[in-house]
């Protein structure tokens, strides 16, 4: 993850599109609490 930035700044050097997006988002992040986690609480059940 950390070496992400520099990684997209190599392709961009090629890439004119990726350049223009990398040049107006500059430093903006996203820095979000995953989401990817269950919402559902095990219950043990009975088996018959």
């Amino acid at each position: 993850v950390g070496e992400g930035p520099e990684i997209l700044r190599n392709a961009a050097a090629t890439c004119g599109p990726l350049k223009a997006a990398l040049d107006l988002w500059k430093d903006i992040t996203f820095d979000y609490t995953s989401t990817d986690t269950p919402d559902f609480v095990e219950v043990a059940t009975e088996s018959k």
